[in-house]
């Protein structure tokens, strides 16, 4: 039986996907000293990817990748090959999940699925707020793991997914339009489009100082204290859709970047891991590439600037 040239194509694309695979799995045995296996996002899961018990979960065709050169394509892969070592080196995992269960709940402790529907909710919450936060993280904590060609796929990933990132004001809610302005502030810096819901601006000028503690700091756990914080700060925004049965909070988790996935552990892959909490904090901040934090500072300066300006419109009125 002849093979067609599209079927001849499917067949290479399958291969070199098997041998990025593998070329990552080494490269991953050489940076962190230690076998960290390469499996496919199964179809049923919309993100490009996901960190589960030590695993990198990555999708070969996505979003990211359309209508990019075969060249770009694998950039992308790599580059979330990279995000996903990041979490497995810097990310606490233990006390992740220890903030979840103590803080909003453990989903094995709720027998009542009204309650269970609820908490899984909350959660999912959390960790959209927790990984929008913690990539620009790792993004400046990379360089003390590797350099060269796999940072550069880094970068080039988070740039396109800030291309790709829709604008702020393409959001529905008040909510999903201060979560899409923290994404471009962790992506780049400067926020695409503008804000027309009577909240989310004055949500988003409020969680900014405390995205730029996080970005700066190199102590896991702080992080996530802090993320916690802008989840409790954001509580008047997301409360109310909780109960909208219109609104899926049960798929908030970004489908851009590599996640902690509750999608992935309700799913049955596995619980969350322990991270690498052994690194010294302040060896790692004496080594962190904080290079974006100008366009950040200015974002910063510009928020600054019309958040006075509105306090001041406000006294006058």
């Amino acid at each position: 039986m002849a093979i067609t040239k599209k079927k001849a194509k499917t067949i290479k694309s399958t291969n070199f996907w098997l041998y990025e695979k593998r070329k990552m799995q080494n490269q991953a045995v050489g940076i962190l000293g230690k076998r960290v296996p390469i499996r496919d996002v199964p179809e049923s899961m919309s993100c490009v990817g996901f960190v589960s018990n030590g695993a990198i979960y990555l999708k070969e065709h996505s979003f990211l990748t359309d209508k990019l050169t075969d060249a770009k394509t694998r950039a992308i892969h790599f580059g979330l090959f990279v995000e996903g070592l990041a979490h497995i080196a810097f990310t606490d995992y233990k006390y992740l999940n220890e903030v979840m269960k103590t803080k909003i709940g453990d989903l094995k402790k709720i027998d009542d699925m009204e309650e269970l529907r609820e908490c899984r909710k909350m959660q999912n919450i959390f960790l959209q707020i927790f990984n929008t936060c913690e990539l620009p993280a790792l993004e400046s904590l990379v360089p003390t793991l590797l350099s060269g060609h796999l940072l550069d796929c880094l970068k080039y990933t988070i740039k396109r997914k800030y291309d790709v990132s829709a604008e702020v004001h393409s959001k529905k809610t008040d909510y999903e339009q201060v979560i899409q302005a923290m994404e471009h502030f962790s992506f780049m810096g400067p926020v695409k489009g503008h804000f027309d819901k009577s909240e989310s601006k004055r949500y988003f000028f409020k969680t900014m100082a405390l995205m730029n503690k996080i970005i700066k700091t190199s102590d896991a756990k702080e992080r996530i204290n802090l993320a916690f914080s802008i989840y409790e700060l954001l509580t008047p925004l997301w409360k109310d859709l909780i109960d909208d049965e219109s609104f899926d909070l049960d798929n908030l988790l970004g489908d851009s970047s590599i996640s902690t996935s509750l999608e992935a552990i309700l799913a049955g892959f596995t619980t969350l891991s322990e991270g690498s909490s052994e690194i010294d904090p302040e060896e790692l901040a004496d080594n962190a590439d904080l290079s974006k934090g100008a366009m950040r500072k200015t974002t910063w300066e510009k928020v600054e600037k019309l958040e006075n300006e509105e306090e001041k419109k406000e006294r006058e009125d």
